[in-house]
Order: structure tokens, then sequence, then C-alpha cells
């Protein structure tokens, strides 16, 4: 699909509205990630994560055999979902948004 823009108007029209990225993605014919780089270059106004954020992730205290994980990724979403998926498997967790924040907390 080309983003012409006919296909530009449709996307602020269902962004507009309020629907999912995957939502869009379905009733343009595109997909999700096709979805958000192309909001993101338009400047399409953010919205609230679908992601339920009751503070961070609670980090249990490390055992010998507890293993720890950096997640690093600049989608601050992502990175806070999978933590919490981490975290209830008994990993000790830390996020990091790009490589040097990433080093710094890997060498704490």
């Amino acid at each position: 699909m080309e983003w012409g823009p006919d296909a530009i108007e449709t996307l602020r029209a269902l962004w507009a509205e309020g629907l999912s990225t995957a939502e869009i993605g379905r009733r343009m014919g595109v997909s999700k990630n096709a979805v958000v780089g192309k909001a993101h270059r338009l400047n399409l106004p953010p919205r609230p994560s679908p992601i339920r954020r009751d503070g961070p992730a609670t980090p249990r205290p490390a055992s010998p055999t507890t293993l720890r994980v950096l997640v690093v990724d600049d989608d601050e979403d992502l990175a806070h979902l999978l933590a919490k998926v981490l975290v209830t498997r008994n990993y000790e967790v830390r996020t990091a948004r790009d490589s040097l924040s990433a080093i710094r907390a890997a060498t704490a």
C-alpha cells in the first residue's frame, strides 16, 4: 500500500476516532507497525498506553539462583510490559531506553 493523500486522510480520521493501531491496520490493510510508524512521522498526538501501569515493576531481591535481565528498548511501553512479565517469572529486571543507559545500568 502506498501512503497517498487519501490513505493519510483515512489514517488521521481513524486515529481521531481513538481506534487501536491494530484495528486501524486491519481496516486499512496494513500492519500495526506501519500504522505506528506513519502516525509517528505525521506527528499525530500520542495516546495513553493500553498497558496498565500501577507503578514500576517491583524487582525481587537477587539470590544466587535469581537471574538478572536488562531490557533495552526505545519503546517504553514494550520495555515496561516485558519487564512486568519477567518479574512475574522471578527475574530481577532493569530497563534502559538506549545504549548509554544500558551500559550504566549493567555496570551499576
